[in-house]
């Protein structure tokens, strides 16, 4: 098979029709060896069967249903792992990922890229807290790690099947593709695109989750924070030496003793706070290697439509 194109899912019942529409029509006319895969659990408005209703009208169309939601991340490595195409296109299914852009990412492959990554240029009617934020995120993972992402990347992208084994091989359970995907290397090439504006639902990363995100990111691809921790240890010792050498000085040299109970208590919580971030920093990446150690699936498979000789079981991941 020449082409897999995996698309997660989670309440996106009422663009599942049209999606799949605007993909026949964009991928048809280069090739017609393709499948798309869905990739859902835990939606609540019928998208599973709105699926199987375009299963019904072309084998094309299959879908693996997870146990639950296990995330944005999981599924698509879920469906990394049972598309069975030379080329793999991972896009999300709220149709903010043009299907049109697909013919360029294809031809940019077939020119000998193992990578096509996409460049959101734009997104209609995006507010200015998610651009302010996105710029912000990416500046930030850019300056502590080495992935050099630009500001509007995203999971849409295409991989050759020796770039998305080699994802396959890389067994973390925190998972944060597009930082994975700089690291494997690789010939890369870049397709910009406009987003469109979601037509219906409501964002799957609401504050909090994109909190959740950039923290996963952090922690995944910099130690970074762990060593300004550090810095600022030393920086606040540092200060705390300078001051005492001047308390004492004055005492000494001028008979005149440093006062401020509320100065010193001022420090003394000031540092407390300090120690307990530092703790937390720490705190954060134990957590992140307690979690790889259970070494739990990254996902469960509760039913997957079409796949007859699927190419991993849950209890391999």
């Amino acid at each position: 098979m020449e082409l897999s194109v995996v698309i997660p899912v989670l309440n996106e019942a009422a663009t599942v029709r049209e999606l799949c529409a605007r993909l026949r029509m964009a991928i048809e006319p280069i090739t017609t060896d393709y499948e798309i895969v869905f990739v859902g659990g835990g939606s609540m408005d019928g998208t599973e069967d709105a699926i199987l209703k375009q299963r019904a009208d072309d084998a094309r169309v299959k879908l693996l249903w997870l146990s639950r939601n296990f995330g944005h991340q999981e599924a698509l490595t879920a469906g990394m792992d049972y598309a069975g195409g030379d080329a793999v296109i991972m896009m999300d299914g709220d149709l903010q990922h043009p299907p049109e852009v697909l013919p360029r990412l294809i031809t940019e492959w077939r020119r000998g890229y193992e990578v096509v990554r996409s460049l959101r240029l734009s997104t209609a009617e995006v507010s200015r807290f998610k651009r302010v934020s996105s710029r912000a995120f990416y500046g930030l993972i850019n300056r502590i790690s080495d992935l050099d992402m630009a500001d509007g990347s995203a999971d849409f992208r295409l991989l050759d099947r020796v770039a998305v084994n080699a994802l396959r091989s890389m067994p973390e359970r925190s998972r944060f593709l597009r930082g994975m995907v700089r690291w494997i290397g690789f010939s890369q090439a870049v397709v910009p695109y406009h987003a469109d504006a979601r037509k219906t639902g409501t964002t799957k990363y609401p504050v909090q989750r994109l909190v959740t995100f950039a923290l996963r990111a952090t922690l995944s691809f910099s130690a970074a924070p762990l060593y300004l921790v550090a810095v600022f240890g030393w920086i606040f010792a540092s200060l705390g030496f300078l001051y005492a050498m001047f308390a004492i000085a004055m005492k000494l040299f001028n008979d005149v003793p440093i006062i401020g109970w509320a100065s010193v208590l001022a420090s003394l919580l000031f540092m407390g706070g300090v120690q307990l971030i530092a703790i937390g920093v720490a705190g954060a990446y134990i957590a992140k290697i307690f979690e790889e150690t259970k070494a739990r699936p990254v996902y469960l498979v509760r039913h997957a439509y079409g796949f007859a000789n699927p190419t991993t079981t849950a209890e391999e991941r």
